[in-house]
């Protein structure tokens, strides 16, 4: 349970203690949360934060900066926000009527409120379209990510923010664009940030070991779509296979584009512990033919040796 949530409950009781300061507090307060199961359901934001604070909640005057010093806090709670104009509001605005009505007999038209409600059930959707991410790859009806990643809340590894959303919501890339995976996992109190601004490729970190149902080197997908683009550059705009130039994109059109192995010319499985890898240097896009030839019978054979044995 979160410290939103306890306080709450909390204030939940006060309220029920003291009716003249529920009915003012939660008529007059612009932001409201709301939390199921409990007597009153809405609680101002600004009275929760003064006692996360320490400070009385049933005080005369709170501290309106609160609010948005505790945004991100309650983003990270697994808050979102709903304004006037989202579907939801409407609704949410109804029942608070309801309530000034049958617990206070008020006959209130409120000002225009933002509620903040739990939305555990698409933050528990994304976790778990993580570990499907890691378990299966890139789902089909994705490219290759060029923009927004989110980080996971726990290994602060980042991933394609549009395959997540997508996976968690039960769409395919088609169907949506990554500005909304990108406003909705920011909503559901997950940190994105765009590929130029997540990290400088110099301190591309990966080869640490996270143990699922088996033991396994963990590969930074950022470092992955840089090395991409890196060539793709280098090669006026065609992804094409270092060892012998093999273009999908050319072969099978739109089906191929964006389509390659990325191989490490140094191998993440041989690394005692995690490590820096520039993009550039150290990884090179492949076909998986010549991926699958690199690594046959368990060696590492070099580029150089591939393009002699190709002739």
């Amino acid at each position: 349970m979160s410290v939103w949530q306890d306080a709450a409950i909390q204030l939940d009781d006060l309220y029920s203690q003291d009716p003249t300061v529920a009915r003012r507090q939660i008529k007059n307060q612009p932001q409201l949360l709301v939390l199921d199961g409990t007597r009153h359901r809405f609680f101002p934001i600004r009275r929760l934060a003064d006692g996360i604070a320490g400070r009385k909640m049933n005080a005369q005057k709170s501290q309106a900066q609160e609010v948005q010093r505790y945004r991100h806090s309650l983003k990270s709670s697994g808050f979102r926000e709903i304004t006037e104009g989202e579907a939801e509001y409407t609704e949410l605005l109804g029942d608070l009527v309801s309530l000034l009505r049958e617990s206070f007999q008020e006959r209130p038209s409120p000002s225009k409120k933002t509620f903040w409600v739990r939305d555990s059930i698409i933050r528990e959707a994304i976790l778990d379209a993580f570990l499907q991410y890691d378990e299966h790859g890139m789902p089909d009806g994705f490219g290759e990510a060029r923009t927004w990643f989110v980080s996971h809340p726990i290994t602060e590894l980042p991933y394609p923010a549009k395959v997540i959303w997508g996976l968690a919501t039960n769409k395919k890339g088609s169907e949506f664009i990554s500005h909304r995976a990108r406003d909705g996992l920011r909503k559901a109190g997950f940190e994105c940030a765009d590929l130029g601004n997540l990290v400088e490729p110099e301190l591309l970190r990966e080869g640490s070991i996270r143990e699922t149902t088996n033991v396994r080197r963990e590969r930074n997908p950022v470092a992955r779509v840089l090395c991409i683009e890196h060539y793709r550059k280098k090669n006026d705009g065609r992804l094409i296979c270092i060892v012998c130039g093999f273009d999908f994109a050319a072969f099978y059109g739109t089906l191929g584009e964006g389509f390659i192995h990325v191989h490490h010319l140094n191998p993440i499985s041989e690394a005692e512990a995690s490590r820096i890898v520039s993009p550039e240097i150290d990884l090179v896009p492949v076909c998986p033919n010549c991926h699958s030839m690199i690594h046959r019978g368990g060696q590492t054979r070099s580029i150089a040796e591939m393009r002699e044995i190709l002739g």
